[in-house]
């Protein structure tokens, strides 16, 4: 059996704290999506909204059973395979959602400039938030961040006006930021979580070495109470002795 080495000990139990750090973020997506319909949908086809609805309520209820399935198993990944599976099924997950922020500027019509700031905003305020509660793994995170912003960048690239172009640079900025507070973040979580897991085994490791002398100390004492012999202890520091009871 392929057993996971630190590291992987460490990104598994990342894996457990995006669970429990999302786990309530379903809410939160559903509230998000009633405020951007009532914002926009009067500047989508009908076909486009009826679509982008349906792929939006399926990646939110991917994301239940996914977390569902996790919270039973996530007590018995023991293998390289089974925690890159995992680590995929999460990625999948948010990289869909991902596509689905990102795409929103390519079915917009006509709408006003503010509405689209709006949403940017929000996408914005997505990634700060996806970056605290996913960012423990690059991978997922990198997942969510490159086809939002990437389609977010690509959508500004095809417009005309300077204000766009300065988004553009301001977008950039913005992503080179995110990817440096990324790694650092990650690396940070990553070697507590390898800290913590060492400490804890060193522990366990004094606690059967203290286990171990205790039946060695009361096996000792049997024996002599058994022979009647004593043991003698002589000082030679201070030049005092200790006879213990025969």
């Amino acid at each position: 059996m392929n057993k996971l080495s630190k590291i992987e000990e460490a990104k598994k139990e990342a894996l457990n704290q995006i669970y429990e750090s999302s786990k309530f973020s379903v809410p939160a997506f559903f509230t998000i999506l009633i405020i951007v319909y009532l914002l926009i949908h009067t500047y989508i086809a009908t076909p486009t909204l009826y679509i982008g609805l349906t792929l939006y309520v399926f990646t939110l209820l991917s994301r239940l059973f996914l977390f569902y399935k996790f919270s039973q198993i996530k007590h018995k990944i023991y293998t390289s395979k089974t925690l890159n599976f995992w680590t995929y099924a999460f990625m999948a997950n948010v990289f869909m959602m991902g596509i689905l922020w990102g795409s929103i500027f390519f079915v917009m019509h006509n709408a006003p400039v503010e509405n689209y700031y709006i949403i940017y905003g929000i996408n914005v305020g997505l990634l700060s938030a996806g970056l605290l509660s996913i960012g423990m793994l690059p991978q997922v995170f990198l997942s969510f961040l490159i086809p939002l912003l990437g389609l977010s960048i690509l959508w500004m690239s095809l417009q005309t006006s300077f204000t766009h172009l300065i988004t553009i640079i301001s977008t950039f900025l913005g992503l080179i930021y995110y990817l440096l507070f990324l790694r650092k973040y990650s690396q940070t979580f990553l070697q507590n979580l390898i800290d913590k897991e060492t400490i804890k085994q060193h522990f366990q490791e004094l606690k059967k070495i203290e286990k171990k002398n205790n039946i060695l100390r009361e096996r000792t004492e049997l024996a002599l109470q058994g022979s009647g012999t004593s043991v003698l202890d002589w000082n030679f520091e201070d030049n005092s002795f200790y006879i213990s009871p025969s």
